[in-house]
């Protein structure tokens, strides 16, 4: 991401392939819109793009959903593709099925739902969604310009509409659901070549599959929101607000890898020349301390332990930075 039918369930979803979706006769359209992040601080910021939004890319993937809150065994899902690259870009039906009808309760839209991303529980009568937080992120540049891009696929995001009645007048504007760790590494006694960057939280599970009830969520951003900021103070308020959408998590790990090129990244001499690297992380991530382990070029290692609160947010940039000497 420049930086985004009768649902047949996960046996739908395996079929379809990896590549590219499937194009359709029939071709619905909608358009499609991220958030703009924002940056905790001033110095070195390094954004995806260069207006601070997070960036579908063409190709990238959505689950569609038209849910019935009364009666889910009529809800149904599609998957969509993203016709080209930007912050406003047209979605486009792709893949098996199709958001048919007029819209029940809402639409939701949520990202990334391509192969192995997403499924669902609609065919079992629930309005329940599963997606998968991958243990490891590739580092990418725009091969163009060479500015820091998120990691493709890595960064999910929301999105609500019910107030059209059809999916082709919709217009989703996506919130995004993860934020987003920025490392500010550099090495005084360089030339120093970073080969993968190994982030292990204390408390909270990183990686795994996340199923949460698809209306419940959509419906309580807000309530998220505040739940996340107020954790330290009300971790009461995160559990209700965990509880109240059917958060439930598993086969999770505590740790997430950022692969980095097979020559690795060299870094900055100075604070001035410190070299960034993005991880997304899920939210309330580092708020209970975390260490992070650097594999260098040469086959040595440096691990940074951080006790302090670093809490992730959504839709927030946390800039870290580390002069490697001290460590």
């Amino acid at each position: 991401m420049k930086k985004v039918i009768r649902c047949l369930c996960m046996i739908a979803l395996v079929a379809l392939t990896i590549t590219s979706c499937k194009k359709n006769e029939t071709k619905t359209t909608f358009t499609a819109r991220t958030q703009k992040l924002v940056y905790e601080g001033e110095t070195n910021r390094a954004f995806i793009g260069d207006d601070e939004y997070v960036h579908f890319e063409t190709g990238d993937v959505c689950m569609v959903y038209n849910i019935n809150n009364t009666n889910p065994s009529r809800s149904h899902c599609a998957t969509y593709e993203a016709l080209e690259t930007g912050s406003v870009v047209t979605f486009q039906n792709c893949g098996l099925g199709e958001i048919a009808g007029e819209k029940m309760d809402a639409f939701f839209a949520y990202y990334p739902g391509g192969y192995g991303k997403m499924w669902t529980e609609l065919g079992q009568g629930e309005n329940k969604t599963k997606f998968t937080i991958d243990p490891e992120q590739d580092y990418r540049l725009d091969a163009t310009s060479g500015q820091l891009l998120t990691p493709l696929h890595d960064f999910p995001m929301f999105a609500k509409v019910d107030n059209v009645a059809q999916l082709g007048d919709a217009d989703f504007d996506f919130m995004n659901i993860f934020g987003v760790l920025q490392l500010q590494l550099f090495d005084p006694n360089g030339p120093t070549v970073v080969k993968k960057i190994e982030i292990t939280d204390n408390t909270f599970a990183l990686t795994g599959q996340v199923e949460v009830n698809i209306p419940a969520f959509g419906n309580n951003y807000d309530e998220f929101i505040s739940a996340v900021d107020n954790y330290n103070s009300n971790p009461n308020q995160w559990n209700a607000w965990k509880n109240s959408v059917g958060l439930n998590m598993t086969n999770q790990g505590n740790t997430i890898t950022l692969n980095l090129p097979e020559e690795g990244v060299q870094i900055g001499t100075t604070q001035a020349t410190s070299t960034s690297f993005e991880i997304v992380l899920r939210p309330l991530a580092l708020s209970q301390g975390c260490s992070i382990k650097l594999s260098f070029a040469d086959g040595s290692s440096k691990t940074i332990d951080l006790v302090y609160n670093y809490m992730i947010k959504p839709n927030f940039v946390r800039p870290l930075g580390f002069n490697l000497a001290n460590f």
